[in-house]
């Protein structure tokens, strides 16, 4: 009986997991289902959004099409009325002509063809309503603007233009203005070295240790020294070097540029 006992005790407990592992089966598929139940509506609310996201979108695009058309035909509009305007002005111009004609071939009825072009100019004017008139004035504002920025642009061109090549000559000029006063500088400092250098050899031999003999050996060099190397043949060469830098400068003188001071 025990045996007995045992067995059906086991497939008692046998049953109950079978039966609770069916409980968690069908819990755990109740609870997935769940999950998928809310997954599909999250992606139906993102569908309905997207949805209402495009017909906005559509409803955008329809107002700029709507948009474009009505400024389409403002402009046909304003085309119309601007060609109408010129046929009016082209037919008065052409009923005045054939007026002034008539006048000049007919003295008799003179009083009378005047009335008739006087009435028929006062008819022939121009008629636009308020709208083809502010469509006319914008088109010729923004005509006028673009050929105004046009002209800018080509003045600032040209002036950039102008400067660029200006600077550049400008610095060619500067730096060959700077090699020349260089080459000057160094001249007048040579030429005063060596004027020293012939006033101390001048006090050397004028020195009274010195014996005559030995003076009259340097008789002869102190003569050519007199003869070649006198201020007299010195001078004109700084003169020459300053007389060529003066006509350089000519080169590049205008009349506005202010006149170099004399010197005294």
């Amino acid at each position: 009986m025990e045996e007995k006992q045992a067995i059906i005790d086991s497939k008692r407990s046998e049953k109950e997991d079978i039966e609770l592992t069916i409980q968690c089966l069908r819990k755990a598929n109740l609870e997935e289902r769940v999950e998928t139940r809310r997954l599909d509506e999250s992606k139906v609310e993102e569908a309905k959004k997207r949805l209402e996201e495009i017909k906005k979108e559509e409803t955008s695009v329809k107002d700029v099409v709507e948009s474009l058309k009505h400024e389409l035909e403002n402009v046909q509009e304003a085309k119309e009325a601007n060609e109408l305007a010129d046929d009016q002005i082209r037919s008065s111009s052409t009923k005045d002509d054939v007026a002034d004609n008539d006048m000049m071939d007919d003295d008799t009825n003179l009083n009378s063809d005047f009335d008739y072009d006087t009435y028929e100019h006062y008819n022939s004017t121009i008629k636009l309503t308020r709208q083809d008139f502010k469509a006319l004035s914008r088109k010729v504002e923004e005509a006028t603007t673009a050929a105004d920025i046009k002209v800018a642009t080509i003045m600032i061109s040209c002036l950039k233009g102008q400067e660029n090549e200006e600077f550049e000559d400008l610095y060619v000029v500067i730096k060959m203005l700077h090699v020349l006063l260089m080459f000057i500088s160094y001249a007048k400092s040579s030429l005063i070295q060596f004027q020293c250098e012939i006033i101390t050899f001048r006090l050397g031999v004028m020195n009274p240790s010195i014996q005559p003999t030995q003076k009259l050996k340097l008789a002869p060099f102190m003569d050519n020294i007199d003869a070649n190397i006198s201020p007299n043949r010195v001078n004109p060469m700084c003169s020459d070097v300053e007389r060529v830098l003066a006509q350089f400068l000519a080169l590049f003188k205008t009349d506005d540029d202010i006149k170099p001071r004399k010197e005294s």
